[in-house]
Parts: structure tokens; sequence; C-alpha cells
């Protein structure tokens, strides 16, 4: 008698369940066009930007076993991790700057305020090696432009 009481239970409650699962899916199938265009051209010329200036950014590091790292100077300036400024310069082709000369990249945006386009021009890395450890000098040379009115 309890076996047939449970068995009912059991049965009413997986059929519970199963019905409360159901989702409701509703479908669209009318026709859209975008009509906005896929494609937007416009044409600049070097003739179309005023060079502002260009500002080497420098940061001097010294890693020890490989692990250990700390920042020495940051464009000449002795670096204090509590004041950090960071700067991320992103465009189409993102200028891959290393984490640290990112916390040295401000100094070029403080030098040209106004300036709406930033081109780094090289990147120059050198290394002293050290026992159990390097120190690295990270250099960037990065142009200011703007557009003409």
């Amino acid at each position: 008698m309890r076996t047939k009481y449970l068995l009912s239970g059991f049965v009413s409650v997986v059929l519970l369940g199963l019905t409360s699962c159901r989702g409701v899916y509703q479908y669209n199938r009318t026709r859209a066009m975008d009509m906005s265009p896929t494609e937007v051209r416009l044409d600049l010329q070097l003739e179309d930007f005023e060079l502002l200036g260009e500002s080497c950014i420098t940061v001097d590091t010294r890693t020890y076993l490989g692990i250990f790292r700390t920042i020495d100077s940051i464009n000449g300036e002795e670096y204090n991790f509590r004041d950090v400024k960071k700067v991320k310069l992103v465009g189409w082709n993102h200028m891959h700057l290393s984490p640290a000369l990112k916390k040295a990249a401000y100094k070029i945006v403080e030098e040209y305020p106004e300036a709406d386009y930033f081109v780094p021009v090289y990147k120059k890395k050198e290394l002293e090696r050290l026992f159990l450890g390097r120190y690295q000098r990270e250099m960037a040379v990065i142009k200011a432009y703007k557009v003409k009115e």
C-alpha cells in the first residue's frame, strides 16, 4: 500500500518537473533589411595632418632571479609606486607597449593634450646582464599629430 502511494507520488513529482521545465519559444519569420551602409570611407592624406612634435619615453627596470622586478625610473624621474599614471594608446593598430612603457606614456599625453593621433616611430630595449639578474632600459619614440582644420 505504501509503495503504491510512494510510486504515485514519485510519478507525479517527475511529471510536474517535466512540465515546469517547458519553455516558451517564439520565432519571428519576417524579412528585414538593414539600410545602414556597410562601409564608410574617409580619405585622408598626409597633408591633412599637422605634426605637433615627438617625445621619447623611457623606463629603467631591474629584474632578479627572473621573477622579482623593480622599476627604478620612468622618463628620467624616480618611480613612486603609489603615484601611478597609466595610458593605453589604442586605435586601429594597437600600439603594443609593454606594461612598463604604458606607465611612461603619460608624458606624451601631457606634452601634447591637443593631439588627435599618436604614432609610434620605434621601440628600443637595452639589456645589461647582472649576476642572477638584469638591468633593462626600454625606450619608445612617439609622434603626435593633429588633424588640420
